[in-house]
């Protein structure tokens, strides 16, 4: 996904899911299709409400600033 497309996304748990495998296949290889993106979205959910219950759309720029430690929970 293009950096300036993801800027101006709406980032809802959808977005952010496919956001999220497209970083795992990038960094371990690990391609997650169709059929395992309920599985990243129960983990995502999961990981929001563990933070805060803060909102897609804030996770994803918490990602960008802390994406060295917060890879690990990816």
């Amino acid at each position: 996904m293009n950096k300036s497309i993801r800027k101006n996304m709406e980032w809802d748990i959808d977005t952010l899911s496919v956001y999220i495998s497209e970083i795992v296949a990038n960094e371990s290889g690990n391609i997650l299709g169709d059929s395992q993106q309920s599985m990243v979205r129960s983990r995502l959910r999961r990981r929001l409400m563990t933070m805060g219950g803060i909102s897609p759309k804030d996770y994803y720029h918490y990602l960008q600033d802390n994406y060295a430690s917060e890879s690990s929970q990816l």
